[in-house]
């Protein structure tokens, strides 16, 4: 997962710096898997709501 953001002066008219992180989820062997249905759910409402 890659999570975009973007940070802004305090009257929003300036950008000051934007980058991403990436996130993985892992199992208890550290493996890689997808991301867990309530995950996936947390971040679709997010998305729709902006």
């Amino acid at each position: 997962m890659q999570f975009n953001y973007q940070t802004f002066s305090e009257d929003g008219s300036k950008l000051l710096a934007e980058g991403y992180t990436k996130h993985a989820c892992v199992d208890t062997n550290g493996r890689v898997v997808r991301p867990p249905k309530f995950l996936m759910e947390v971040i679709e409402k997010y998305r729709e709501s902006n």
